[in-house]
């Protein structure tokens, strides 16, 4: 009996190691679905989707008139999907639309962060300082030199 208890007690921590990752995993999943319900909510109610846009661009590197056109084109594409998508692209070296073509189909971004090995963190950090863009009407200049 003696040599099956350390047995029970590496299995049993094994499993609560197992199950406290797949709990933090699905938090971190539904706390990056939520961010991005946020902004898209903060835009709505700023009426900002034109600097939304623009702040997209500037966080991700794609054109503004890229960033307009994947809006025109995909009406069911939110601002924050655009943004999850277009650094998707720029982590696979993939043109974005291939992303909101994705999105728009149903596919859901935490898993499409993780099928491409983007960290959940990074997408959340864009997410953030497009949100604080809009928070501030707009003024991307660096954090030290905006008037608070």
């Amino acid at each position: 009996m003696k040599n099956m208890m350390p047995k029970y007690f590496i299995s049993s921590l094994t499993l609560a190691l197992a199950v406290s990752a797949f709990a933090a995993e699905s938090s971190t999943k539904e706390q990056f679905e939520s961010h991005g319900h946020t902004l898209n909510a903060t835009i709505t109610k700023n009426h900002a989707e034109a600097e939304a846009l623009r702040g997209i661009s500037v966080e991700t590197g794609v054109p503004v008139e890229r960033v307009q056109a994947l809006h025109h084109n995909y009406p069911k594409a939110t601002p924050a999907g655009i943004l999850i998508a277009c650094v998707l692209a720029d982590n696979t070296k993939q043109d974005p639309e291939t992303y909101v073509k994705k999105f728009v189909n149903g596919k859901n971004w935490a898993v499409a962060a993780k099928e491409n090995n983007v960290p959940y963190e990074k997408i959340d950090e864009r997410l953030t300082r497009v949100e604080d863009y809009i928070k501030n009407g707009g003024n991307q200049r660096p954090v030290k030199q905006r008037k608070k």
